[in-house]
């Protein structure tokens, strides 16, 4: 992908997307978690800790992903095409 096209997907995402879905607020993370915590901890069961990691796309400030790789003791890789986040 050209940096121009990438340039207009991040423009896109920006200045249509969001303000069109104002229902993609980040909300209240720490809840979001708690609804998360036991998904997470069933999924994880059997991965040994060394080898966890956490991918999060379109993770904004990464203040979820936070959590989650805080809680599994994993590594979070998070990928977001805001510029203003």
């Amino acid at each position: 992908m050209s940096t121009a096209t990438l340039d207009n997907l991040r423009a896109y995402y920006e200045q249509e997307y969001l303000r069109n879905h104002p229902d993609m607020d980040v909300g209240d993370v720490p809840a979001k978690f708690e609804a998360l915590r036991p998904f997470l901890d069933e999924a994880s069961r059997d991965i040994p800790h060394g080898s966890r990691r956490v991918v999060e796309i379109g993770c904004g400030s990464g203040a979820l992903l936070t959590l989650a790789a805080r809680h599994l003791q994993a590594q979070g890789i998070g990928v977001d095409l805001s510029g203003t986040v």
